[in-house]
């Protein structure tokens, strides 16, 4: 009346004898051996095979999911990558490959362009994406602000030589011409330097004495002597400026 077939086996008579009719996951004449499904390996990538009765289960590695360990998790599913960087799959981890002026685990850094100080001359720099743009100082231009601006072009100088400066000019003037611009011309008659009534005329760097009759020299000073012919017969000859008069002796 024992059954003689394990694990619960169903035991079969037969003419003179039996046979055993086993559970899943036992063989043998009585059902004595417990079938190994981990014999065959079916799990696959290094995962490890946990025999079962009547069946298997899987560990699978990091990376990788499924019943027998067959798909790779692609970690790039959830767009990790930020900045439009570019996610490669790999297994059990993701690579982002970062635009130009992006770096960092997933791109999330945006690359500081103006740490290396491009721009010149006291310019701020302001940093773009994969870029940066210099605001240039009064009197700079140019893509690093590394050009002065010459304020001497157009000439603003009326007769002189400009000197150019940082957002200014000088206006270095010919002789005879004054004025930020040496527009003025110098009026060199403005000291009077005619003597003798003489008439001043202003010429570029320069002046000219037109005389009264009876003088002469660069500024008049020379009185010709009305007197050097003795005109006075009997008196004394006072000299004036082109005459003279006779202070006659008395009688």
């Amino acid at each position: 009346n024992s059954n003689p077939c394990e694990h619960a086996g169903k035991c079969v008579n037969t003419d003179g004898a039996f046979h055993c009719e086993c559970l899943k996951g036992y063989a043998g004449p009585r059902c004595e051996m417990d079938i190994n499904e981990c014999h065959s390996d079916p799990c696959q990538n290094d995962a490890t095979c946990l025999d079962k009765i009547g069946g298997f289960t899987c560990l699978c590695m990091p990376g990788f999911k499924g019943v027998h360990c067959e798909l790779e998790i692609n970690e790039c599913q959830s767009n990790p990558c930020v900045n439009n960087g570019q996610c490669v799959d790999k297994v059990n981890r993701f690579q982002c490959l970062c635009p130009p002026g992006f770096t960092g685990p997933v791109c999330q850094i945006d690359i500081d362009d103006c740490s290396s100080t491009p721009c010149l001359n006291g310019a701020k720099c302001i940093d773009h994406p994969n870029g940066y743009e210099c605001q240039c100082a009064t009197g700079f231009t140019g893509v690093l602000c590394e050009e002065n601006i010459d304020n001497c072009d157009p000439d603003p100088c009326h007769h002189g030589q400009c000197q150019d400066g940082i957002d200014s000019y000088t206006c270095i003037c010919n002789p005879g011409y004054m004025g930020a611009i040496c527009s003025d011309q110098i009026d060199e008659c403005y000291s009077s330097p005619c003597l003798n009534d003489g008439r001043c005329i202003d010429l570029v760097n320069g002046y000219q004495c037109n005389c009264q009759p009876g003088t002469s020299g660069v500024n008049c000073e020379i009185n010709f002597d009305d007197c050097a012919s003795n005109p006075c017969i009997h008196g004394i000859c006072m000299d004036g400026i082109n005459r003279y008069s006779c202070v006659c002796s008395p009688g």
